[in-house]
């Protein structure tokens, strides 16, 4: 549009990556630093990732990790990239998001996503085939529980919700922001357009036989979700 404000923003997405070899501890703490960095460099949002048996990424509760970093970085938005809902309890993980939500004013997102990691899907004995339908229960779970005032109802496959209401609705109204990552697939990207999630998209060339379209074609699907 002629004459028209374009406002590009910046994130910075650390799974993060540890030398098995080095102190756990010296290497948390440089996380944190980097985020509180991040936020001086005037970076608009920041990612971490989860994981529970890769010893080069070994941080398995990503919210803690930002809880910690948003005592000192005031500014930049903090994104969980992703928590993978196959393993977790969907109201879990509404109130915990909801509550960290609180605690850093309004500046939580919350990205979620199936898992792919093998050692991870091993350790929780998820058949690989269940992840996305799983995470599809839960992220409807999850965006109920954060939008209704009354208690909500779920009768699925993998989870079934009786009654169940967060005591403490997120900061952020009428939700707290979404986000998940895709190399593509149009199931992903339809969930991207119905909650208006933003969409974290690694640099792919598509795969027609997986049903993946390369990423300058990932916007356009949205669009057309939408």
């Amino acid at each position: 549009m002629e004459g028209a404000l374009v406002t590009m923003k910046f994130s910075f997405f650390m799974m993060p990556l540890h030398l098995p070899t080095e102190n756990p501890s010296l290497a948390f703490q440089r996380d944190i630093d980097m985020v509180c960095y991040a936020d001086d460099l005037g970076y608009d949002e920041f990612y971490i990732g989860e994981h529970h048996t890769a010893a080069w990424e070994s941080i398995p509760a990503p919210d803690l990790v930002l809880a910690k970093a948003s005592a000192t970085a005031k500014r930049i938005k903090l994104g969980t990239a992703l928590i993978s809902l196959p393993f977790h309890h969907p109201f879990h993980v509404a109130e915990r998001m909801a509550f960290l939500d609180h605690l850093t004013d309004g500046r939580v997102i919350l990205g979620v996503g199936p898992n792919s990691l093998p050692p991870d899907i091993k350790l929780f004995g998820v058949p690989t085939m269940d992840l996305r339908p799983m995470m599809d229960e839960s992220l409807e779970i999850i965006v109920k529980l954060l939008e209704s005032p009354d208690p909500i109802n779920f009768d699925g496959r993998f989870w079934k919700i009786n009654d169940m209401a967060l005591q403490l609705r997120s900061y952020q109204q009428p939700r707290l922001k979404l986000a998940t990552a895709t190399t593509g697939s149009k199931r992903s990207l339809g969930h991207v357009a119905k909650y208006q999630m933003i969409l974290l998209s690694p640099p792919t060339p598509g795969d027609v036989q997986r049903g993946t379209l390369p990423v300058e074609k990932h916007w356009d699907a949205v669009e057309e979700a939408a």
